[in-house]
């Protein structure tokens, strides 16, 4: 063949890699020497197998090998008598020690949920810790990690410095949330008295307890005059009595009563203060009609009513899409593991036919029938192998926000036909209350 590539040429000969061990080099190295065997058996000559002792090494060995070698190699010019520095040999000794203590300790550090009430705070935080190389798991509100990370990330949120939200728009915020916590006006303008300063007279108007000057309501937008906001409480309790008599006229055997009583029930305790807005639109005020979570619950009601999904046909997708990123995750290892041996090979080939000792890593060479000739094809399929990691990380990307997606909603479902979905949405946001009470006393 006249391509300068190694493994193309191996793989036109008939010989393929079953794992980043037993790759094409070694296949056809045994095929030779079978070869060769065959031959001296016919003509009567024995042979001595030099390697027959010889131990191949697995990666994890390899790199400590590498490492005392790095040692050894680091302190040559510390040589005395022929024996190495003791004190400087013992003190990298100690290092690589110490960096086998700091990864056990990761590898058995229990996982801690972290809450955040402002999506902007999560977001900041989520993108720190990607860069520090911290592993995670996004949740809802949150994400979860070990534990051993912890004062990091409280490092991390400290130095977050939010955009300051505007005096008007957290006004608008308050008077949507006291507005759905109201049966009636005047129980509103309890909620906004005990928070505001309240003037009442042609415009209602309110002042901040800090703040200087009275802002008129109806200043905020068309939908927060007086007569505006009597129409939405009507409408939240129209809404209210909807769902009322929806639950009253489902049958029993559908899954829809029980939908419809999941969303009555998180109404009644949003009205209790017991949880946040969640807005589906952020432009328009918050309402029934503008929830995320009603309109979770909603959505899911007519999937499962419209026969377009099952309980079995979401854990069944749920499975096969984790066994198919389970795979892709170990296909990407194996490569990431083959792609650091060809590199540490290369590199020992490297440093054996142009560097100043050929004799260093003999034997492995010969292991791996590399010579002087062809040791650079291992540079090739490096950037083959490298091009497949890449192309297999979009893959397991893709699958794993899939599998994220179909995941919450297979949780959401589980939830409600379980009676749980809303008490689960109350004790998550008790913990992020609690996590924002120990922050700010920290």
């Amino acid at each position: 063949r006249k391509g300068v590539s190694l493994k193309s040429a191996l793989d036109e000969q008939g010989f393929s890699a079953k794992n980043f061990k037993q790759n094409r080099l070694v296949a056809w190295e045994e095929s030779e020497r079978k070869i060769l065997e065959n031959l001296l058996l016919k003509n009567g000559i024995t042979h001595e197998n030099a390697n027959s002792a010889y131990s191949h090494l697995d990666v994890t060995e390899f790199k400590k090998v590498k490492d005392v070698q790095k040692i050894i190699a680091n302190n040559r010019s510390n040589l005395t008598s022929e024996k190495l520095n003791s004190d400087v040999l013992r003190e990298q000794i100690l290092r690589l020690k110490s960096e086998n203590s700091v990864l056990k300790n990761i590898k058995n550090s229990p996982f801690k949920h972290f809450y955040y009430s402002s999506e902007e705070k999560r977001n900041f935080v989520l993108s720190e810790i990607s860069k520090l190389g911290i592993a995670f798991s996004e949740t809802e509100n949150g994400f979860q990690t070990q534990e051993i990370f912890t004062d990091k990330i409280r490092e991390i949120e400290k130095s977050f410095k939010p955009v300051k939200n505007s005096y008007r728009s957290k006004l608008r915020e308050d008077v949507d949330k006291f507005l759905m916590q109201s049966n009636n006006f005047e129980e509103f303008l309890e909620k906004l008295q005990a928070n505001y300063e309240v003037k009442q007279g042609k415009y209602l108007a309110v002042r901040a307890k800090t703040a200087k000057d009275f802002i008129r309501l109806k200043s905020l937008g068309a939908d927060y005059c007086e007569q505006a906001l009597r129409n939405r409480i009507t409408e939240k309790l129209n809404f209210g009595k909807g769902l009322d008599s929806k639950i009253q006229t489902a049958k029993s055997e559908n899954f829809s009563v029980i939908f419809f009583k999941t969303a009555r029930q998180y109404t009644k305790v949003f009205g209790q203060n017991l949880l946040p807005m969640k807005k589906k639109n952020p432009q328009k005020y918050f309402s029934w009609t503008n929830d995320s979570e009603l309109e979770k619950i909603f959505d899911l009601n007519k999937k499962l009513n419209g026969g377009s999904v099952t309980l079995d046909s979401l854990r069944f997708n749920f499975e096969n899409l984790e066994k198919n990123l389970a795979d892709k995750d170990s296909k990407i290892s194996k490569l990431k593991e083959e792609i650091n041996f060809f590199k540490e090979l290369f590199a020992i080939a490297e440093n054996a036919f142009n560097g100043s000792n050929s004799d260093i890593n003999s034997e492995l060479l010969k292991q791996y029938s590399l010579t002087k000739e062809n040791y650079l094809g291992l540079q090739k399929l490096i950037s083959e192998d490298t091009l497949k990691l890449s192309e297999l990380e979009k893959s397991a990307n893709t699958l794993r926000e899939k599998l994220k997606e179909i995941s919450a909603t297979l949780t959401t479902a589980e939830q409600v036909l379980g009676g749980v979905y809303v008490q689960n949405l109350i004790k998550e946001e008790t913990e992020k209350r609690k996590a924002e009470i120990f922050e700010g006393r920290k």
